[in-house]
């Protein structure tokens, strides 16, 4: 984690800094088969709402300038959508019972990206930047810190929500290691006896 940090292991590790590590992470390793798809059920669902649908041009081009509160809502909803379709999932483990846990669990990841580019954008503004709007200097070993605590952060306080439903419907047991441990604590129980 440090060596990533300052920038050893080349471009297969994202860099994660202050500047934006959930949605870097999101953007650059998760989920890209489900990408154009929920750009464009989010496109549509603000389209539905009244927001203007951006204007895409062809390849891999950004949408063109869309207001900084409709980036902002278009990431939460595409987040709230991942998580609708983890909710499928979670109904198999759960042996038909709705549970909800994936939505939290993807909602509070768009909040926290949405809370990493209002930081950003904030942050940035105060920095020198060049022609294209970055910032000119690589951050700093404090501001990469940074962002690993805001990560390992986030997580552990929103995996609970994903993962606690399906340790409970024992999806994370292995038969063979509850075995093992019975029989150990059987054992044990005998001998202290």
């Amino acid at each position: 984690m440090l060596g990533v940090s300052r920038g050893f292991g080349g471009e297969q590790y994202p860099s994660f800094s202050l500047d934006k590590p959930s949605e870097r992470f999101y953007r650059l390793v998760w989920h890209q088969l489900l990408r154009k798809s929920v750009i464009t059920a989010t496109s549509l669902i603000l389209g539905l709402i009244g927001y203007p649908l951006p204007t895409l041009t062809t390849g891999s081009e950004k949408p063109k300038s869309l207001p900084k509160h409709i980036k902002l809502l278009r990431v939460l909803i595409a987040f709230t959508i991942v998580g609708l379709i983890h909710v499928g999932g979670e109904i198999m483990v759960l042996q038909g019972k709705l549970g909800w846990g994936a939505v939290i669990f993807f909602v509070l990841q768009g909040v926290a990206v949405v809370i990493e580019q209002v930081v950003s954008s904030s942050w940035n503004g105060s920095k020198p930047s060049s022609n294209s709007g970055k910032a000119t200097s690589k951050p700093t070993l404090f501001v990469r810190s940074v962002g690993y605590i805001w990560v390992l952060s986030v997580l552990t306080l929103s995996l609970p929500f994903m993962i606690d439903p399906l340790v409970s419907a024992g999806f994370f047991a292995d038969p063979r290691v509850k075995g093992l441990a019975e029989d150990a604590l059987s054992r044990a129980r005998t001998f202290a006896q």
